[in-house]
């Protein structure tokens, strides 16, 4: 079966410049008609944002990622609400808590010494 060919060069509803995919309708349009029963619900459709350009926060060059952020600052957003809060959970270079010189892996203990904190916190929560 060979798909139709319409003489439409725009959707078919008012005011929409987009190519007519299924029915005479736009992708976004069909989509609205599958939901609601009637493709005008829901007010206009949004524009497509263009990934042209850098990133919006003050000082970053990156490409642009989603919502007019780089992939990095829309992560931060995602998590925190705020693109430009950074959280520095790194522990590279500390020495564990326990000054058993070695290197601070998890909530600044070393592998050894975290595990055992882990359980002392386990058995506090069973204890409960």
């Amino acid at each position: 079966m060979k798909g139709r060919t319409y003489t439409l060069k725009v959707c078919s509803v008012k005011g929409c410049t987009r190519e007519p995919r299924t029915r005479m309708l736009c992708q976004a349009h069909y989509a609205r008609m599958k939901k609601y029963g009637d493709p005008t619900i829901g007010g206009p459709l949004r524009s497509k944002t263009s990934r042209e350009g850098p990133c919006k926060v003050d000082g970053c060059m990156e490409r642009i990622f989603a919502r007019k952020l780089c992939q990095k600052h829309h992560r931060r957003w995602i998590r925190h609400d705020n693109p430009t809060k950074r959280m520095n959970i790194s522990n590279k270079g500390l020495i564990c808590k326990e000054d058993c010189n070695n290197k601070a892996r998890t909530k600044g203990y070393c592998s050894v010494h975290y595990a055992k904190f882990y359980r002392q916190q386990l058995s506090m929560k069973q204890a409960k």
